[in-house]
């Protein structure tokens, strides 16, 4: 593997291998990452509950809709929207700092640099940057998503890189996402087979029967990783 191609086979095998060296580091990081994922996606489950509350009990009644509710139980619905609002941002937050630490670690191992679980929390002074990033990169590829959905899954191969642009460069959200944009230009052959082998690997579905997201989800960070200083070194040899 050299800085203008590789082979996927050579390249998951090298993150496999490190990820089975270094498996008591990358299970607590996972572990970690699930247990900040859950609790993001409870707050996230409160607020469509609480939407849909609120929604519904503002519908006036009719013969065909009756939704009798109380005053204090609308206010109640209320602040638990809010409530659950902060938690999902609160974790989204916390969860930022988490991946950009992973992502980090994967660097260290890239780079054959010893590395620990303190590196997690080293780049916790970028998390409001990675936290504005992560919702533009959300807001686009949403807003593309809504476009026959072609252009969401183009903008997110484009933009996927911002987290790995804020660590390595220590930029602005926006200045992430156009960098990532800039490496990405004229890869999408390279990165289609890429991120669909990943989703298959890191298929929720997968991991229901066992513990192979302790595997699969190491090995999705550093194969992103080294993608990710494959295409910075192309361009800067270009």
């Amino acid at each position: 593997m050299d800085g203008q191609s590789y082979r996927m086979s050579a390249l998951l095998s090298s993150c496999f291998t490190r990820t089975v060296d270094f498996f008591s580091l990358w299970f607590w990081i996972t572990l970690l990452k699930f247990f900040i994922f859950t609790l993001q996606m409870s707050g996230f489950v409160f607020i469509f509950g609480f939407s849909a509350r609120l929604f519904i009990g503002s519908v006036p009644e009719n013969p065909l809709f009756a939704y009798p509710e109380s005053a204090d139980a609308y206010l109640t619905s209320i602040w638990l929207f809010f409530f659950a609002l902060g938690i999902f941002f609160l974790f989204e937050f916390l969860g930022g700092i988490i991946r950009m630490g992973a992502v980090q670690v994967a660097f260290d191992l890239q780079e054959d640099k010893p590395s620990s679980f303190s590196r997690l929390v080293m780049h916790s002074p970028l998390a409001w940057r990675h936290f504005c990033a992560a919702l533009l990169f959300d807001l686009i590829v949403f807003v593309g998503l809504c476009f026959f959905i072609v252009p969401g899954i183009v903008f997110a191969l484009r933009f996927w890189f911002y987290r790995q642009v804020l660590i390595d460069n220590k930029v602005g959200a926006i200045h992430a996402l156009r960098t990532s944009a800039s490496l990405t230009k004229n890869k999408m052959k390279q990165l289609l087979p890429h991120f669909t082998l990943q989703g298959i690997l890191n298929e929720p579905m997968l991991h229901s029967a066992g513990l192979l997201g302790l595997i699969t989800l190491p090995v999705a960070t550093q194969a992103h990783a080294y993608v990710y200083r494959n295409f910075l070194t192309a361009k800067q040899q270009s």
